[in-house]
């Protein structure tokens, strides 16, 4: 299993403890102090290694970030009806 995690900032990483080395974590606000990881939106960099070879890939978020992932998803081979998703947010 592989997570991509994108948050705004330090703050917002749930469970920061529990997350392991296989976690990809990008800051699209504010990275903490020292950070040299990935920084910026999701993009198709951040899903190409996660992807490979994946059967099943589950995605949560507001709408426009679970369209952007999926899309970014299928764009690296995962087929459509391997895709899980989950949204939150306004729905009107």
């Amino acid at each position: 299993m592989r997570l991509v995690y994108s948050v705004r900032t330090p703050a917002d990483v749930i469970y920061a403890d529990e997350l392991g080395d296989d976690a990809i974590v990008t800051y699209t606000r504010e990275p903490p102090a020292a950070w040299t990881g990935p920084t910026g939106r999701l993009d198709a960099s951040l899903i190409a290694g996660p992807a490979a070879g994946a059967m099943t890939a589950y995605v949560c978020g507001s709408n426009g970030f679970v369209e952007t992932a999926a899309s970014l998803l299928i764009e690296n081979g995962i087929e459509p009806d391997w895709i899980r998703t989950e949204r939150f947010g306004p729905t009107g």
